[in-house]
């Protein structure tokens, strides 16, 4: 866990990629959002640390986003959480909360039409909206679902009321 309080250390207090939080205060506004919708500790903890894979060092990065964070750090940041004996179930619901994300956009236009700019930009560099027709992971996606919704209510303090009004998933 000290490995993990270091990364906050050294990042946290960085800007979150075109939101007026930091990282820090992303993490914090989205463990508090699952905590408030009555999620299990696991699905607290992932919420926490969903973005985890920004806040690794360089070198592990496998590219980054014009500005927008890392590449792929949602996979990055479950396979570290997991070498480091978090569950299985917080590596899926962060190695999926993009996934989650791109869903919810195909699935519900008016999410979409609440995400931030930056949340635009960095849906274009994780392959856009999902696509009728292409085989998913439904189930990982669906649970992943709930917790990219705190996530997404966080980018900016409005989506809060909208979140209460798309759960759950349908």
């Amino acid at each position: 866990m000290q490995t993990i309080a270091n990364l906050f250390v050294q990042s946290g207090d960085d800007a979150y990629y075109g939101e007026a939080v930091t990282q820090l205060e992303h993490a914090l506004q989205c463990a508090q959002l699952a905590e408030k919708a009555g999620a299990d500790e696991e699905t607290i903890v992932a919420a926490f640390l969903h973005d985890i894979g920004h806040l690794l060092p360089p070198e592990l990065a496998g590219g980054y986003m014009d500005g927008y964070g890392t590449v792929d750090h949602e996979k990055l940041g479950a396979d570290y959480l997991r070498e480091m004996g978090f569950s299985e179930k917080v590596g899926q619901l962060i190695e999926h909360h993009v996934n989650a994300k791109r869903y919810l956009v195909y699935k519900k236009p008016e999410y979409f039409a609440r995400l931030s700019e930056a949340s635009v930009k960095t849906l274009e560099f994780q392959g856009g909206p999902m696509k009728a027709g292409r085989p998913w992971r439904l189930k990982q996606i669906l649970i992943s679902g709930k917790s990219c919704r705190y996530v997404a209510g966080m980018n900016k303090l409005k989506y809060r009321a909208f979140l209460h009004q798309i759960w759950p998933i349908t």
